[in-house]
């Protein structure tokens, strides 16, 4: 679990990146955005986020950030 929340970023970092660079895309990343941070926002309320979090930090597992698009 503690690597679904960095996926989630990465997802919605994508997306936003996917739409600035392809205008004709933006208003469908826009809308799938406004759903992504709803949950987000859900995640940063709950117990299991600080979990996943703390689980992470004490963990030497890493997320690729070297993605281009």
């Amino acid at each position: 679990m503690s690597n679904v929340i960095p996926a989630w970023e990465m997802m919605m970092t994508t997306w936003e990146i996917l739409g600035k660079n392809h205008p004709e895309l933006a208003r469908f990343m826009d809308i799938g955005l406004e759903w992504a941070v709803k949950y987000y926002e859900r995640m940063d309320l709950s117990k299991a986020y600080i979990v996943a979090m703390r689980k992470r930090m004490n963990s030497s597992s890493t997320v690729s950030t070297n993605v281009v698009y």
